[in-house]
């Protein structure tokens, strides 16, 4: 088998069950063989926790995560959940997003196309929950913006919330959507 074959053999098998610690485990082991520095992440944030294990990884994360102002927060070597500004300037290619599984788009009242639109550039297989919109009670309503362009990108997404206004979006195809809130 291939060295890109076994990779994406993993990271099928770590989308199927984001939560299957011996899986990221073989990963890991496959990344450090190809001198993947998340390989050693994985393994040091899969370690009992140590202030030399919490300082190498700190030290990894700032040299190969994305660049700020990106809110993350990780597991396992990989961010799984972060909360993006409505005009982010953080590409969402980065390799440390591959797992990815929460996405938080903050509200305003000019819209979060450009946050929508990165998250759309490919697909999410292992986002599992999106938040656009939202905030605190009075808050001036987000412009939602076209959605439908998402959907097809987040083939596994089990959990949306959407809250604002002026949005199109298209037709919700998500067939492992097993919660959804609407609010205007």
């Amino acid at each position: 088998m291939s060295t890109s074959d076994r990779r994406a053999e993993l990271e099928a098998a770590i989308d199927a069950n984001m939560f299957d610690r011996s899986t990221y485990a073989v990963y890991a082991d496959e990344l450090q063989r190809l001198g993947d520095p998340r390989g050693e992440l994985i393994a040091l944030q899969m370690a009992p926790e140590t202030p030399e294990t919490v300082e190498r990884a700190n030290r990894l994360t700032a040299e190969h995560g994305p660049a700020p102002p990106i809110r993350l927060r990780w597991k396992w070597g990989f961010v799984a959940s972060v909360r993006l500004d409505p005009q982010p300037t953080t590409s969402l290619d980065h390799p440390s997003l591959r797992f990815l599984r929460l996405v938080s788009i903050a509200a305003v009242e000019t819209g979060a196309q450009p946050a929508i639109d990165a998250l759309a550039s490919q697909p999410r297989t292992a986002l599992r929950g999106l938040t656009l919109g939202g905030g605190r009670l009075g808050a001036t309503a987000c412009a939602l913006g076209v959605l439908d362009g998402l959907w097809s990108q987040l083939p596994n997404l089990e959990h949306l919330s959407l809250e604002g206004q002026n949005g199109s979006l298209g037709v919700l195809h998500l067939p492992k959507l097993t919660s959804l809130r609407i609010a205007s």
